[in-house]
């Protein structure tokens, strides 16, 4: 018994440890402001996999003129004026286009950078 309870204290001490090490976002963070984006896809499993991502990205109502090239693996998107869209929301819709996809496709859009020139819409 005196087993199990150390097992659960370390276990809930880990977990608290963990929890104090996050960093503290403040709401809004990873709002995207309204404007022009690039970054890149970790890596692509096939040659169809940019036009899959730019159609699956292209449908987000909050972004448009959505461009990825194959070789470079580069994403560049433009959010909409006015919208609100999370660096989460872009991720979970490129998620789901890797687990529609199949063949161990994983898109992590990694080093997303603003334009400097930003004309959106």
């Amino acid at each position: 018994m005196k087993k199990l309870m150390a097992v659960v204290g370390l276990l809930v001490l880990g977990t608290v440890l963990m929890a104090a090490t996050k960093t503290d976002k403040k709401a809004g963070d990873d709002l995207l402001s309204p404007g022009q984006y690039s970054g890149t896809i970790k890596a692509f499993v096939c040659g169809g996999c940019a036009e899959w991502v730019q159609s699956k990205l292209s449908a987000m109502k909050s972004l448009m003129d959505v461009k990825v090239d194959q070789k470079t693996r580069v994403v560049m998107f433009t959010v909409k004026k006015e919208a609100k869209v999370k660096r989460d929301d872009i991720q979970k819709v490129l998620d789901a286009a890797a687990d529609e996809m199949g063949m161990g496709a994983d898109y992590v859009l990694i080093d997303i950078k603003k334009s400097q020139s930003n004309t959106p819409n």
